[in-house]
């Protein structure tokens, strides 16, 4: 018949730290393209944020799910790291690429000119994943994302459509429509020889 006037105060705010939870805003390619950079193979992911706010500190990492068979002829699977450099911040959209050399745990993959070749039996048995855990500023908090990748996600010798673009009034916005959208790989080593540095620098600064 005693009401516990305590109740009064916990029970409004059971559920407030539920609807305060950080929620990912973040969204990923639905491809990992398999291109080279510089004459170097290379496998890319783009990670894009769909609120555009200023994420500080992402972590991302890349990670590679494969078979192996030992001396003795036992077969595992096993987890290995791909290298990766994240940016200091993001906004928009970011591209994160792995660069496969010989100590890469994707060299198995290369062929004898050091290439990736589209029908690599070490791919087909593959899987990738990419995670992201950042400091969300509108949410005060970390946010994360995760994506796993199969061999039938790959894509090769393309590259990604650029999504910074100049809108109308002079200002960069991201493009999201080309999120996806892929290019053929050209190469412009002889162009990049003829072009003066001081536009090379300019390139850098607008984009």
């Amino acid at each position: 018949r005693f009401l516990n006037p305590l109740m009064l105060t916990w029970i409004p705010t059971l559920n407030l730290p539920f609807s305060y939870l950080p929620a990912a805003d973040f969204f990923f390619s639905e491809s990992v393209l398999v291109m080279t950079r510089d004459g170097v193979p290379h496998v890319q992911v783009r990670i894009g944020n769909k609120r555009c706010n200023m994420i500080f500190h992402p972590d991302v990492r890349m990670t590679l799910l494969a078979q192996r068979t030992t001396r003795e002829g036992e077969r595992f699977f096993s987890i290995q790291p791909l290298d990766v450099i994240p940016p200091a911040t993001m906004a928009g959209s970011i591209t994160i690429a792995h660069k496969i050399d010989a100590v890469s745990p994707l060299a198995p993959a290369l062929n004898s000119r050091g290439q990736v070749s589209p029908d690599s039996a070490f791919l087909r048995n593959c899987s990738i994943t990419v995670t992201i855990v950042a400091a969300d500023t509108t949410y005060a908090g970390d946010v994360q994302a995760i994506k796993r990748y199969n061999a039938t996600n790959l894509q090769h010798g393309v590259r990604f459509a650029d999504v910074m673009k100049i809108g109308k009034d002079g200002r960069p916005f991201v493009d999201f429509s080309s999120f996806n959208k892929v290019e053929p790989l050209i190469d412009r080593a002889a162009e990049l020889e003829q072009q003066p540095a001081e536009d090379e620098v300019s390139a850098e600064v607008c984009f």
